[in-house]
């Protein structure tokens, strides 16, 4: 069933901030949004399944919307809990498990550049690149702004990781996902692998 755009406040988001997304997404009037163009839409950035419940298509469409932005709203970026860990993320509000919080994006590098640049001796900054991409790694270094960056792992600690990356990666990008009901104030932790 088409959603009408007009009253759905996540739809008219979507339409003010996305709005070649939204051409993609919605009838050629711009009145409703169609599910099948949502369907499609979601399989061409590789993006994981929604619980939907009698609200599917709303749901999935708040989900974009986080996706789009790259963070959902609450959270914050502050001196994190860790000694000597720099910043971390916080949250400004709950969260329930399952709940897409961030989204780790970049500058996309060759992981043949980088494994060049290491036989060179060259100093490689990777304090923020992630692999798992295929043949690519994902590069925050010069992207304050992509706030999944700020994410730390409590290696001593595994137990209080609250939440995973799920590696997208034809577009290149992972989501933050909740793994339990997150409260106000919780820094973010999450396993950034044993490569790191």
């Amino acid at each position: 069933v088409a959603l009408e755009v007009v009253g759905c406040e996540v739809a008219q988001a979507l339409k003010a901030e996305f709005p070649k997304v939204f051409c993609i997404l919605s009838s050629a009037d711009g009145s409703t949004i169609i599910p099948r163009a949502v369907d499609s839409f979601w399989k061409s950035q590789e993006l994981p399944p929604v619980e939907c419940g009698e609200s599917g298509l709303l749901n999935r469409l708040h989900h974009l919307l986080v996706y789009l932005r790259g963070h959902a709203d609450g959270l914050e970026v502050r001196p994190s809990l860790i000694p000597g860990a720099g910043n971390g993320l916080f949250l400004q509000k709950e969260f329930s498990r399952g709940a897409w919080l961030c989204v780790y994006s970049g500058t996309p590098v060759r992981l043949s550049e980088l494994i060049k640049a290491k036989q060179n001796g060259d100093v490689v900054q990777s304090d923020y690149i992630m692999g798992g991409f295929g043949l690519y790694s994902v590069d925050a270094h010069d992207h304050p702004e992509v706030l999944a960056r700020y994410v730390n792992d409590p290696y001593d600690a595994p137990e209080t990781r609250n939440a995973v990356f799920v590696k997208l990666k034809k577009p290149r990008k992972a989501l933050l996902i909740a793994t339990r009901d997150l409260k106000p104030d919780e820094e973010l932790y999450t396993e950034y692998g044993e490569g790191y």
